[in-house]
């Protein structure tokens, strides 16, 4: 195989694995991530455009393509770099390589992709590459979009919302939000909170009087509230998720 032809396809499975990153964390919550809706848009665009440009990669040469290969994850980790240093994008912030695995294999792949593209336009290596016929573009294009919708039917089924506020002390942490996001309970009453989302998140007062460890899918914390009046409370990965829990003598 000509080395063109390999760097070129390496190129285009990193997309293809950035992609599928970014369809598993839309169906895991973050299609309702950031305060508007074009933030949980702008995740699964990125999934559909890395996954085509992954498929035209993978059997053309021109330099457009590659080129679109290139721009594709530069921009979407210049978006990560952006929001996970204290800046808000679309109405999302985010916080360190959260969430985890999903944001360090993404920038892994295409960091990978960018490299594995870029060296591409050496001119010593584009020299010996050739392009594909249109039989297997189109082949490569209905097995990457099986494969997308495939994965997509999966997580979408997966992450389904699978618990209920089922008592007046219990809170879901679900799409990015707390359920209900405000509660009124006796003094001396225990809150339950659990995560039904796909991400991790915390439960943690703006007061300092409680806080969470990083909650899981799955996970619960509970308080006891033994003080009267107003409680605020965050995500502390995800600022933008608020909370009051108000108790009554």
């Amino acid at each position: 195989m000509r080395i063109g032809r390999a760097l070129r396809i390496g190129g285009a499975l990193a997309l293809l694995l950035a992609a599928l990153v970014h369809l598993d964390l839309y169906f895991g919550g973050y299609r309702s991530a950031g305060s508007v809706p074009a933030f949980g848009r702008s995740i699964l665009l990125d999934a559909v455009a890395a996954g085509v440009v992954a498929a035209v990669v993978a059997t053309r040469r021109e330099w457009f393509v590659r080129l679109a290969g290139i721009v594709v994850p530069a921009a979407t980790l210049a978006a990560f770099a952006y929001t996970h240093t204290d800046h808000t994008l679309l109405g999302f912030r985010g916080s360190g390589l959260e969430p985890s695995p999903q944001a360090a294999v993404a920038l892994v792949a295409e960091v990978a992709a960018v490299v594995l593209l870029g060296a591409t336009f050496i001119p010593a290596v584009a020299a010996r590459d050739e392009s594909s016929g249109i039989g297997l573009l189109a082949g490569t294009a209905a097995v990457t979009a099986i494969v997308m919708v495939g994965f997509g039917l999966f997580w979408s089924s997966r992450d389904e919302t699978t618990t209920t506020a089922g008592t007046p002390t219990s809170v879901i942490i679900k799409d990015f939000a707390f359920s209900p996001s405000t509660l009124t309970v006796r003094e001396g009453t225990t809150v339950t909170w659990t995560n039904d989302d796909g991400v991790d998140h915390t439960v943690s007062a703006t007061d300092r009087s409680f806080t969470s460890d990083e909650l899981q899918q799955g996970a619960t914390f509970q308080f006891t509230f033994t003080t009267p009046g107003p409680h605020t409370y965050i995500c502390a990965i995800h600022p933008d998720m608020t909370g009051t829990v108000t108790v009554t003598p």
